[in-house]
C-alpha cells in the first residue's frame, strides 16, 4: 500500500510539474515598453573647413540637458537553444534641449548659450542572458548592436547652427532585474550604456558671434563619439 501511494504521488507530482518544464523549453516572443532618463555626454565636434577659412582651429563643446528615454522591444526566449538566452530587436528615443557651448579659438575659450535640441533614435538587435535564481527574480545581462540616427536642429545664434540628419554606428551593454508578476507579465528596471559613434553634420557658422568679420560659412561639421547612459522601467508581456 505504501510503496502504491509513493507511485501514486510521484505521478501526481510529475504531471502538475511536467507543463511548467515543457513551456520553459519553447520559444516564447515577448514585448516589452521602456520609459526612463537618458544622460547624454557633452559632444565635441570640429570643422576642417572653418579651421582654414579662419586660419586657426576652432573647437567646440555642447552639453547636452538630461533626456526623457523611451522604446520598445519585440523578443524572443530561446531556451531550447541556450536556457536563459532571449533576442529582441529593439528601437528607443531620445530628444534633449542644448545647454551652452564652448568654443576654443587660437587657444582661448568662450561659453556662449546654445538653443536647438538633438534627437537620437536607435536600432538595435539585442543579445540578453537571464540567470535563473529559482524565483520570481530574474537578473540578466546583455548587448546590442544596430544604428543612431540623429537630427539636430539649432538657430542662427548658435556657434555653429544646425539643421541635419545623420546616421551613426551604435553599441550598447545592458544590465537589469525582471519580477514575474505572472507567467506573462514582468516588470523590471535596466540600465542601458550606448556609444554612438561620430556623425557628420552640415552647419553654418556666422563670424559675427564670434566677434569677427566675414561672410557666413557653410560646412561639415564631425564629431567625436557620443555616450549616453540609460535608467530604464519596463513592464513586458510574454506570450
Amino acid at each position: 500500500m505504501n510503496t502504491f501511494k509513493y507511485i501514486a504521488a510521484t505521478a501526481l507530482l510529475a504531471g502538475t510539474a511536467s507543463p511548467a518544464f515543457a513551456e520553459a523549453d519553447t520559444f516564447r516572443p515577448y514585448i516589452e515598453g521602456q520609459l526612463g532618463l537618458a544622460i547624454p555626454s557633452d559632444v565635441d565636434y570640429n570643422s576642417d573647413a572653418v579651421d582654414a577659412a579662419l586660419g586657426t582651429p576652432v573647437d567646440a563643446e555642447t552639453s547636452i540637458d538630461n533626456a526623457l528615454s523611451f522604446g520598445a522591444e519585440l523578443g524572443l526566449t530561446l531556451a531550447p537553444v541556450l536556457p536563459g538566452l532571449r533576442t529582441s530587436l529593439g528601437i528607443a528615443h531620445r530628444s534633449s534641449d542644448f545647454d551652452d557651448v564652448e568654443v576654443t579659438l587660437a587657444g582661448a575659450s568662450t561659453t556662449f548659450d546654445a538653443e536647438g535640441d538633438v534627437s537620437l533614435t536607435s536600432l538595435q538587435g539585442n543579445l540578453y542572458y537571464d540567470i535563473d535564481l529559482d524565483s520570481r527574480f530574474t537578473p540578466f545581462i546583455g548587448g546590442g548592436l544596430g544604428m543612431t540616427w540623429a537630427k539636430v536642429d539649432s538657430p542662427d545664434s548658435t556657434v555653429p547652427s544646425f539643421d541635419d540628419t545623420d546616421a551613426a554606428f551604435s553599441w550598447s551593454l545592458m544590465t537589469g532585474l525582471n519580477f514575474e508578476v505572472t507567467d506573462n507579465i514582468l516588470v523590471g528596471g535596466k540600465y542601458r550604456f550606448t556609444r554612438i559613434s561620430g556623425f557628420d553634420l552640415e552647419g553654418t557658422i556666422d563670424p559675427a558671434n564670434l566677434e569677427l568679420v566675414g561672410p557666413s560659412l557653410d560646412s561639415s561639421y564631425d564629431t567625436d563619439a557620443v555616450s549616453l547612459h540609460e535608467i530604464l522601467f519596463t513592464v513586458a508581456y510574454r506570450f
